[in-house]
């Protein structure tokens, strides 16, 4: 599975940019102490910038920038055959960012680590194009790029669903986080402390808060 399968299943930007902030909302409140999230959603993360950011402790990590020319997503999977850790010096896979239009430059710049980003997958939409594009790589021995798993809630049929059974593993007990895909308030009974949700769903502009 690839960066190939996962394109036919992203939405436009302003349903994902709604799904990225409901995975960040919905586990605020799975959370009893606001620690160690795997998902954060930043709404000023730069000048007319919206970033959602997962990062799993393991290594592993998905950023999915919202800004006014359109989307850019990429994501890095540790174990991947594709990592630009299999040469030395690093090196992204062939092809993984031909064609990025030039808007998402200063993303790749901000972030690259010695000149390389630090990829597996990458993705992107523009409102000139309408549409999910990817560059011409190619995995002629059948290799994963992570896109798919990493990816799993954002690009899923019925994300929260998706999202329900990814934190009932990660937090060992039941999450019904349907509330924050749905756009609603939280439920009373959310193992955060009120106050803290209210808070963290401020900071992530989280409509209502």
């Amino acid at each position: 599975m690839s960066v190939h399968d996962l394109i036919p299943l992203l939405p436009e930007p302003a349903e994902l940019r709604r799904r990225a902030l409901a995975c960040a909302a919905a586990e605020a409140a799975a959370s009893d102490d606001g620690a160690y999230l795997t998902y954060h959603f930043t709404p000023e993360w730069g000048p007319g910038t919206a970033m959602m950011q997962l990062m799993n402790g393991s290594g592993d990590d998905l950023f999915i920038a919202f800004t006014g020319h359109g989307v850019f997503l990429w994501g890095f999977d540790h174990e991947s055959e594709v990592s630009p850790w299999r040469e030395h010096p690093r090196e992204l896979w062939p092809g993984l960012l031909d064609g990025l239009p030039p808007v998402f430059g200063h993303l790749v710049d901000n972030f690259a680590d010695d000149g390389v980003l630090d990829a597996t997958f990458a993705a992107w939409w523009t409102p000139e194009s309408g549409e999910w594009r990817c560059g011409p790589v190619e995995f002629p021995g059948g290799e994963n790029d992570g896109a798919m798993w990493l990816c799993k809630v954002v690009a899923a049929e019925d994300p929260a669903a998706a999202f329900g059974k990814w934190a009932a593993d990660y937090y060992g007990v039941p999450v019904d986080g349907r509330w924050a895909f749905a756009g609603d308030a939280p439920p009373d009974g959310a193992r955060r402390d009120a106050g803290e949700l209210a808070a963290a769903l401020r900071e992530m502009g989280y409509p209502g808060s």
